[in-house]
């Protein structure tokens, strides 16, 4: 056999051995400087494609937008908004397996659950606030889930 022909067998070869290899039942995965060794018995919850849902869009209809902020697992300051009116609603999200905690200055502090499934709700909170203030927001996590927010004014009650 002529060198350029053996080379190419050798090639073949290897890429048909790198293939099969890909297909054996148990492997390891390296993600983000994290070895997973993958099972029938842990293929599920180690699976790279997740069912974890997509995140929320709320549909905010006539509202004001006041503030809004999505944020792809870290805690976060958003700038203080100035209220139209004496109320505010305040839509949230988050998909995990944590928690969301929303604090709106020093006014109030919501804390859920993430939507593990599609199935959970996402929430929305309606409070009053001085309408002359600039509450901002503070959102925190516990394991760097996805979540959005959204800040609405609402006519007062």
């Amino acid at each position: 056999m002529s060198r350029p022909s053996m080379w190419m067998y050798l090639a073949a070869a290897t890429c048909v051995l790198v293939m099969a290899g890909g297909c054996a039942s148990a492997s390891e995965i390296q993600l983000d400087n994290e070895t997973i060794t993958s099972s029938p018995s842990n293929m599920a919850s180690n699976s790279v494609m997740s069912d974890t849902p997509a995140l929320l869009e709320f549909d905010t209809g006539d509202e004001t937008v006041l503030a809004t902020s999505s944020n792809a697992g870290e805690s976060i300051d958003v700038s203080p908004f100035t209220p139209t009116t004496g109320r505010i609603a305040v839509y949230s999200d988050c998909v995990g397996s944590g928690r969301i905690t929303i604090a709106i200055g020093n006014v109030a502090e919501f804390s859920y659950d993430c939507r593990e499934n599609a199935d959970d709700a996402a929430h929305g909170d309606e409070l009053d606030v001085d309408p002359s203030g600039s509450p901002s927001i503070s959102v925190k996590t516990d394991n760097q889930e996805l979540w959005t927010v959204t800040v609405v004014a609402v006519p007062p009650l």
